[in-house]
């Protein structure tokens, strides 16, 4: 049983990793949920945990007030890329009182999927195939180099050294009044919006080949929260869709730039356009998982 950690006390509530598991488990990961004395003394009388996941929404239980909540995630939470969660507080009447920042980096790696195959049970090659596996089945060849593999920390070991180390999540955040970062809306071709930087990519350490789990931006108005999804702005938008290419950054050779990040609009401009045109931007945080291994 794995845990991963929501610090809601602190900015960023995933300091300790993003990753919760594979798509598909179920409640194979507890979410342990620090709510932090801000929240414990809002005056609610309960509190529960909605999370968001294909477009669904689901609640937990209500909680009494306590220093953590844990909640396992079941498979109707495992069945996308990308979970998202908020916690709730609610009077004893039941009404929502308090809402806290949605958290909405929380990870699972790829599963196999497909439709189950079937086999014919009544095939007698079936049962001898079982049959001599059964026999066979504590004897390997390569049995001494088997018991040299161990885990030791969450990595691979060959007597008792790392084979190799895990990527890890990294986040950098770039300043738009430094000039760092920009938003360039198109106005030739299919609308599209870009997230752009004057400077290569190995500036900022994102490599090229590294997958970006979330890009948040901040921009100055009291309106808006302190960081926006760039995902979570545009993914259920059914009036006016668009589609979203945060997943690797690139250089763009015509307008010499490099693009962290690049919104298709099919339609009108949507309301991230609207934000963004309307009210200037200060900062990006670019979340991504460092695909150098060493």
């Amino acid at each position: 049983m794995r845990e991963l950690y929501v610090d809601l006390s602190v900015e960023n509530p995933l300091s300790k990793g993003t990753e919760a598991g594979y798509i598909g488990e179920n409640n194979a990961t507890t979410l342990v949920i620090h709510p932090g004395s801000k929240i414990l003394n809002t005056g609610c009388s309960s509190f529960g945990v909605v999370f968001l996941c294909k477009g669904e929404i689901f609640r937990t239980e209500q909680f009494k007030p306590a220093s953590e909540f844990r909640v396992k995630l079941g498979a109707h939470l495992t069945q996308d890329h990308y979970l998202s969660m908020q916690l709730e507080g609610y009077s004893e009447n039941n009404d929502v009182l308090y809402k806290s920042p949605m958290v909405t980096k929380i990870h699972f790696s790829p599963s196999i999927e497909g439709n189950e195959s079937e086999i014919d049970p009544a095939d007698y090659q079936i049962y001898a195939q079982i049959a001599l596996n059964a026999q066979s089945r504590h004897t390997h060849l390569n049995s001494a180099v088997i018991s040299r593999l161990n885990v030791k920390n969450g990595e691979l070991t060959y007597n008792n050294s790392p084979v190799c180390k895990l990527p890890k999540t990294k986040t950098v955040v770039l300043s738009a009044e430094n000039g760092d970062v920009d938003v360039l809306l198109s106005t030739t071709g299919s609308p599209r919006m870009d997230l752009i930087s004057y400077s290569e990519i190995d500036s900022f350490a994102v490599p090229a080949s590294s997958e970006i789990l979330s890009v948040e931006l901040q921009i100055d108005s009291e309106d808006c929260p302190e960081w926006l999804d760039l995902r979570e702005m545009t993914a259920f938008d059914s009036e006016t869709p668009c589609i979203v290419n945060v997943f690797k950054p690139f250089y763009d050779d015509a307008t010499e730039t490099t693009v962290f990040a690049r919104t298709y609009f099919i339609g009108q401009y949507n309301k991230i356009a609207k934000y963004l045109s309307a009210f200037l931007l200060k900062n990006v945080r670019i979340t991504y998982i460092d695909s150098q291994v060493s």
